[in-house]
């Protein structure tokens, strides 16, 4: 599942990996929470990498397994409460980020095993992927993949969420921060044809094809907003303008 730095662990650390390793390796996902949880319990420091993603991946495959849809809740909320137990706002801003993306992946699974969102949820929901995309922001420019197929799944859950938390203040703040997004990467991508000296070259540049792909699945799935957060018209000439170049350079 993972390699892990031993370096700098503690004596007590390195055979209670090898112990939860096992029990994932023989897909005794039970026994592999339940190491984790023991040492998180006794410990006052905050969990090493590898035994955060070995319980994380142990805690989906025994929501995955569940025999039935309530029991694949009741696990997800000990996932859910697992993750947001380990989230360390001192540590950096990538292992935050990864952090981030299992708290979302525990939230969803949590979301598609309920069979009545309710509000709380909703905002839940809502205020993971938020975090989530901004801290993809410390590691990443807005013209990346790897942020923007955060801001594709902030889109997703605002469609998601918007019968249940439409009128939440949260609901409203994560609709402006996802039309800043927007914008943002739009530009960027601009700024990133002027900073490459690109002309042609964007056609031929995998990776920035595939994040102008992107874009265009998160404008059509959830188009943004054309008023601005004092109330003001806001332009969105620079989206229309990217795009419509970009059309040009595909025929």
């Amino acid at each position: 599942l993972c390699s892990a730095d031993f370096s700098h662990w503690s004596s007590s650390d390195v055979p209670t990996f090898s112990a939860a390793q096992l029990a994932f390796d023989t897909q005794i996902y039970s026994r592999c929470v339940q190491i984790v949880e023991r040492m998180a319990k006794g410990d006052e420091r905050h969990l090493e990498r590898g035994l955060i993603l070995l319980a994380h991946r142990s805690y989906e495959h025994m929501v995955e397994d569940a025999e039935n849809d309530g029991d694949a809740v009741k696990m997800a909320q000990y996932w859910v409460t697992f993750i947001e137990r380990s989230l360390d706002p001192h540590s950096l801003p990538i292992q935050r980020l990864e952090l981030t993306d299992h708290r979302c992946e525990a939230i969803d699974a949590l979301t598609s095993f309920t069979h009545i969102i309710n509000l709380d949820l909703a905002v839940k929901r809502i205020v993971a992927t938020i975090d989530n995309y901004k801290i993809s922001l410390l590691v990443f420019r807005p013209f990346d993949l790897n942020s923007l197929r955060r801001l594709l799944r902030l889109a997703r859950v605002l469609n998601d969420t918007e019968n249940v938390a439409k009128d939440a203040p949260e609901f409203s703040e994560a609709e402006q921060v996802y039309c800043s997004a927007v914008r943002k990467s739009w530009r960027d991508r601009s700024k990133y044809e002027e900073e490459t000296s690109i002309g042609t070259r964007i056609k031929t540049d995998t990776d920035a094809v595939v994040a102008t792909e992107i874009m265009h699945e998160i404008t059509r799935l959830r188009h943004i907003m054309s008023v601005s957060r004092s109330g003001s018209s806001e332009s969105d000439d620079i989206v229309e303008k990217v795009f419509i170049e970009d059309l040009v350079i595909r025929l």
